[in-house]
């Protein structure tokens, strides 16, 4: 209970004047203490650290009351004590102002008025407690900023720190004394390829247009070691809205990043994986007409030498011939030896040959492509090209229940994006669209469904529209196909990360969107969104 009282300290030489005082402030949530010297109230105050407002006579006995005021702002527990000085003597300006500097709050004159009195007590008692609550605010404040698992910075206007907490020490692994008043550029280290030190101009990146969000930067630590944070600036501004400083909040995401590229990279595995006897069959077909051409070609070329050498012989003969006969002779070689024959079909062979090695280089480039292991840098990329490449190596996943059409914008512009990624995304969407082909019509029924695949430019994005004639998704499932691990596929058909890796890709990697439209016993249509020109992820840019 005695936690709730508003201590109140009288300090006055006068007995009389003590008791009227007290007498004038009782109060049910006030306690009241006295002292009748200088030297008493010191020792008053030493063992109440929490009292709330001191009433200071000026003339006493030993220690008058300017020199104990003084002594008592001297001690950093009681400094913020709010003080009124009562005094009947000391009526000059120069007394006044002496108070005043002293750290006194106010002033009264005695004889003095019990409402005044009261009234003054009332209103320094109440800014005393708004200040020991904001006070308390700001300890609480302090604490939680300085537990919490983000890290945070507060930076003056030039780029000091005054204020780091233990997890912002920890990423960095800098101490929090080492990182107090430094520069952040002395603390907050990333490299550039040429292993130039990179530095932030957080005033730059506060300024620039839609430059709010969190943003992904490499540091090198104290120890050297690389870490990937995310990080996000805000401004602090002064009552004149002047910029005074920042406050960075930032997190290490190195092991979150590995984590979302290994579950990528096992994505895409899975993918190759299950689709390698699928580009096993597609190139096992267009190699054995090329076996078998080449077969056919070597058994022609056997021909042919047998009928060149044949013919020598005849023409070295000749002489004993005459012209008629020879004519006979040479016509009969070149039947015996299927010379008409061969002058056809040996260039068809050699064209089938041809054909079938294209086909199985396409095959290989495009999986070359598709599996090979990203740099995870955005650049400019061909996303018909990258469809292109998705289409042949996922043809044996189709084929046999769709016919597969692209309607590809050949004036697309090239999209700033991670390729492999994108490809990803788009290999899900032809995997999804011919399994959902497969349940409404059956992988032997004799009947094809048709998945189209669109691209086209609009304003500042690029779409890929990737459309079945399957079975379509129940409205009531369509709020949860992107959920990790949510699948309506039978088991052993499906992760259930596709969707959901895809909408990671696009939205969160990309800054992009994905819609769907479907209606069951009809069909769906995925539209990814991607923008051209994706806003730079972080202050140092893309490499």
């Amino acid at each position: 209970m005695s936690n709730n009282l508003n201590k109140i300290l009288i300090v006055d030489d006068n007995e009389i004047i003590i008791k009227l005082v007290e007498k004038i402030l009782e109060r049910n949530d006030r306690l009241i203490l006295s002292a009748r010297s200088g030297k008493e109230a010191i020792g008053i105050t030493e063992v109440n650290s929490d009292i709330s407002l001191i009433l200071m006579d000026i003339q006493m006995p030993g220690i008058d009351g300017f020199e104990t005021v003084k002594l008592i702002k001297e001690n950093e527990n009681l400094k913020d004590i709010p003080v009124i000085f009562i005094s009947g003597i000391y009526k000059t300006n120069e007394f006044v102002n002496k108070g005043f500097e002293l750290g006194a709050f106010d002033y009264i004159q005695k004889p003095f008025d019990s409402e005044l009195l009261e009234n003054k007590v009332k209103v320094f008692l109440t800014l005393h407690n708004q200040q020991k609550l904001i006070n308390n605010q700001k300890e609480e404040l302090n604490i939680i900023l300085s537990n919490i698992a983000d890290g945070v910075i507060k930076l003056t206007s030039d780029g000091s720190i005054n204020f780091i907490n233990r997890s912002a020490s920890e990423i960095l692994e800098y101490s929090i004394e080492e990182c107090a008043n430094n520069n952040l550029n002395d603390v907050l280290k990333s490299f550039d390829s040429q292993n130039n030190q990179i530095e932030y101009n957080f005033d730059e990146w506060l300024g620039q247009k839609e430059s709010s969000g969190k943003k992904q930067i490499s540091i090198q630590t104290k120890d050297g070691k690389k870490k990937l944070i995310l990080i996000e600036v805000s401004e602090i501004r002064d009552d004149a809205f002047d910029i005074k400083g920042s406050v960075l909040v930032f997190n290490d995401i190195t092991d979150i990043v590995r984590a979302q590229n290994q579950m990528a990279l096992s994505q895409k595995m899975e993918s190759v994986g299950q689709l390698a006897s699928g580009i096993a069959h597609e190139i096992n077909t267009p190699m054995q007409y090329v076996g078998d051409n080449t077969f056919f070609i070597k058994d022609a070329f056997d021909n042919l030498i047998q009928y060149v050498n044949s013919f020598e012989g005849i023409v070295k003969n000749s002489i004993d011939l005459d012209k008629d006969k020879l004519v006979n002779e040479l016509e009969n070689l070149k039947n015996e030896n299927d010379i008409n024959y061969l002058t056809e079909e040996i260039p068809v062979a050699i064209e089938r040959t041809q054909s079938g090695i294209q086909r199985v280089s396409k095959i290989v480039l495009a999986m070359k492509n598709f599996a090979h292991p990203s740099t995870k840098q955005k650049a400019l990329s061909n996303i018909n090209q990258g469809v292109d490449v998705t289409v042949t190596i996922s043809r044996n996943e189709w084929k046999y229940v769709a016919e597969l059409e692209t309607k590809l914008d050949q004036n697309l512009p090239l999209v700033h994006c991670t390729i492999d990624e994108i490809n990803q995304v788009i290999l899900n969407m032809i995997v999804n669209a011919a399994h959902a082909i497969e349940e409404a019509i059956g992988r032997d029924s004799g009947k094809l469904g048709k998945i189209t695949i669109e691209t086209k430019s609009e304003n500042e994005y690029v779409y890929i529209k990737i459309s079945d004639t399957g079975k379509g998704i129940p409205p009531e499932l369509q709020s949860r196909i992107f959920d990790p691990f949510f699948t309506t596929k039978e088991v052993g058909k499906g992760t259930g990360q596709g969707l959901a890796i895809a909408h990671d890709i696009i939205v969160n990697k990309h800054q992009g969107e994905i819609e769907v439209e479907s209606e069951p016993g009809k069909g769906t249509s995925f539209t990814l969104k991607l923008p051209i020109n994706i806003k730079q992820e972080s202050v140092e840019g893309e490499k």
